[in-house]
């Protein structure tokens, strides 16, 4: 999923996490501001990027 904006990346990020488990935490890359990965409470695996 690619967000906005850093805050929006965190807002998604914490409230997918919550119950989940974080494979990569939030953080900056070469490629993307916010880049993390995690799996939410029903076992769906998600990657959280920002656009800027």
């Amino acid at each position: 999923m690619e967000c906005d904006s850093q805050p929006e990346a965190e807002r998604v990020f914490a409230a997918l996490a919550e119950k989940g488990s974080i494979t990569l935490p939030l953080q900056k890359t070469f490629f993307s501001a916010s880049f993390g990965m995690l799996v939410d409470r029903f076992g769906v695996h998600w990657k959280i990027s920002t656009s800027d």
